[in-house]
């Protein structure tokens, strides 16, 4: 063992070292940040309640107009598991007992969703096939054309389907769930 007096550069090289490191820790403390919100891996959940989160007014070819025709949604959704799947079926079931929509709403600033041990097993959703649903294109479909049937409307997911969520981060850092699913158009044709 080596003992020594601490003269002026070695302390000058340690008082260099903490400046630079206090220079840098700002964008050391961002990458970490970034690099923990990366892209989880996708799973499944199933639709527990759809509300309405946009509305247009629709002009038809025939000039007639409908009213508060829903364009986009929000879905609120539960986690789901594959219990068993053989070549003839497939069965899902719970991770977790499910959360309430009060419980959802109560955590959504929090943590994006209703916590079960580890995992989230509720929140809200948006489907990335209606975010372009503006105007009088739903869907890919000018709902304003000669062709369009009079009766008909956009139809978003429905209570009980299967999606594939993503979760993923807004640039504000809010947590966000995803999914990719074309919606429809149903109602009847007076032709």
């Amino acid at each position: 063992m080596k003992f020594g007096i601490i003269d002026e550069v070695y302390m000058n090289t340690i008082a260099d070292a903490v400046d630079t490191f206090l220079e840098i820790k700002p964008s050391i403390e961002n990458t970490i940040e970034r690099v923990t919100r990366l892209p989880a891996n996708p799973f499944f959940a199933t639709i527990t309640k759809v509300t309405p989160s946009r509305s247009i007014d629709l002009t038809r070819f025939d000039g007639t107009v409908s009213l508060n025709v829903r364009v986009q949604w929000v879905y609120e959704w539960r986690s789901i598991i594959i219990s068993t799947a053989d070549e003839s079926s497939v069965e899902f079931g719970s991770p977790e007992v499910p959360v309430t929509s009060a419980d959802v709403m109560n955590s959504i600033p929090d943590d994006g969703g209703g916590q079960g041990g580890d995992e989230i097993i509720s929140g809200l959703a948006i489907n990335l096939a209606e975010a372009s649903n503006y105007g009088t294109t739903a869907f890919g479909v000018n709902m304003a054309s000669a062709v369009y049937p009079s009766g008909f409307i956009p139809v978003g997911m429905q209570v009980g389907d299967y999606v594939s969520l993503q979760k993923s981060y807004a640039s504000d850092g809010a947590i966000i769930y995803f999914f990719d699913r074309q919606g429809t158009h149903d109602g009847s044709c007076s032709e």
